[in-house]
């Protein structure tokens, strides 16, 4: 995936970002609620080498923030952040990864969510080390700072698959609760799915237990198939205070 539309938290516009006709940029453009109109295109992230190959953006439901992280055939990998009005420069994003885990398009390993208040936005990614390919890469942002100077030393969870490599992975905020669903699909031979919770603290994993969800998948090295799985969290409507004056 190589474009991603977002709904802004406040503004009720849009924004849409996308790899531009040179594979040296990633574009933008805004959409307009009020007239129904999008802005003309726009740089918002350039690449130092190598094709944007995957890319995801991720919006703050209390603000007009959105997130953006993004992975590209020399396996570097960058996050960036929308402020409503164009990409935020101060805080600076964390450095770039250069060894990212590699995989096959249509797979995508990289992801953002949004906690339900809007506080800060986690994102998720795999790194190449053998050491490190099971596990979920991450860093967060809380709006006035970033948890980590490098995606390269980003914090880690623990094993999400006991030892095959993760090779498709995509986040879920609830809306409900300050909690993240992540799935998982590891490397071909093994094709299994996965779960993973994250409560903005730390990630629940539990690789041989019921947090396998199925081991027969047909995804083949993560992502053969345009997709292999989904999740959703329920929605509903919460009971109402009343009060008898």
């Amino acid at each position: 995936e190589v474009f991603d539309f977002v709904w802004e938290g406040s503004s009720g516009d849009g924004l849409v970002v996308y790899r531009q006709a040179a594979q040296t940029q990633f574009q933008y453009r805004n959409f307009t609620s009020a007239t129904n109109s999008w802005s003309t295109n726009l740089t918002f992230f350039t690449l130092n080498g190598g094709v944007p190959t995957e890319m995801r953006l991720c919006a703050d439901p209390t603000s007009d923030y959105v997130g953006f992280i993004r992975h590209d055939s020399t396996d570097d990998g960058n996050v960036q952040i929308w402020t409503g009005t164009q990409p935020e420069t101060t805080p600076a994003p964390p450095t770039e990864d250069t060894d990212l885990e590699p995989n096959t398009a249509p797979a995508v390993n990289v992801d953002c969510s949004w906690a339900v208040n809007g506080t800060n936005a986690t994102f998720v990614f795999v790194s190449n080390p053998g050491a490190n390919d099971d596990l979920i890469s991450y860093v967060s942002y809380n709006k006035t700072a970033w948890s980590a100077a490098a995606l390269a030393t980003p914090q880690r969870s623990g094993s999400v698959t006991g030892g095959p490599s993760i090779e498709r992975l995509k986040s879920y905020a609830s809306p409900a609760r300050s909690e993240i669903q992540l799935l998982a699909f590891d490397a071909a031979g093994s094709n299994d799915l996965f779960s993973a919770l994250f409560n903005f603290t730390n990630w629940a994993v539990n690789p041989a237990g019921n947090y396998l969800l199925e081991g027969t998948t047909s995804c083949g090295a993560g992502g053969a198939a345009t997709s292999c799985g989904d999740f959703s969290w329920d929605q509903y409507d919460l009971s109402p205070n009343i009060s008898i004056v």
